[in-house]
């Protein structure tokens, strides 16, 4: 570590709480991983600092660099900025930042292992729940205790339904199709969101359709 300048405040980013934290999380692979540091200016007089950051994979190869712009920083304050990681082998990963002084070059660098990643996915599991009818010539809303619901032929409708994680940290998702009697999709709408453990949300099909048939 240079007197210029100091990282701090180091933390990992733990994709199933959705948090960072300051020890390194275990997780399984398909998720992001992530390093937040803080670059502190120790000198006496206005510094441009930046961070540069390097991702290495588990066999140290090196995944991705980037670096921030160079911000004007006075003494005592310091320049913060995180870089991601995508896992999607089994192993440690690890990265490197450096803080960097313009017209001085590197005055300080941490390099260590980020995330523990573990070999197998876990099971998607969740539920839909709380659907409804729209009914959008009136603007009246049918849910589930009323369903099935008698709708006027040349009306327009739209029609939802919420989902719920029930399992860890994971991308799920939602397709709506509306089918008309003769059993042809009318209106096809596919939601992808990436939902905590018993986290939920909701959705509905993009453009309303006209009941032009009878069934």
């Amino acid at each position: 570590m240079s007197e210029l300048g100091r990282l701090q405040d180091i933390k990992y980013w733990n994709p199933i709480s959705g948090q960072w934290q300051t020890t390194v999380p275990n997780f399984p692979v398909g998720h992001w991983g992530g390093l937040n540091c803080r670059g502190v200016n120790l000198s006496g007089t206005d510094q441009s600092l930046a961070l540069r950051f390097y991702a290495y994979d588990p066999d140290g190869t090196l995944l991705d660099l980037w670096q921030t712009d160079y911000y004007v920083e006075a003494p005592g304050s310091g320049l913060s900025a995180n870089n991601a990681v995508y896992c999607d082998v089994p192993g440690d990963y690890s990265q490197k930042c450096e803080l960097l002084i313009a017209g001085v070059g590197v005055v300080d660098t941490v390099q260590q292992v980020v995330c523990h990643v573990g070999g197998e996915l876990p099971p998607l599991a969740g539920h839909l729940h709380d659907p409804y009818v729209i009914d959008a010539t009136t603007g009246e809303t049918f849910y589930s205790l009323s369903l099935p619901v008698q709708i006027p032929i040349d009306h327009k409708v739209v029609i939802g339904v919420r989902w719920e994680n029930d399992g860890d940290l994971a991308v799920l998702t939602a397709k709506f199709e509306l089918i008309d009697p003769d059993g042809i999709p009318r209106e096809i709408q596919t939601f992808d969101t990436e939902l905590l453990p018993g986290q939920s949300t909701g959705g509905q099909t993009g453009s309303s359709v006209s009941l032009d048939k009878s069934g």
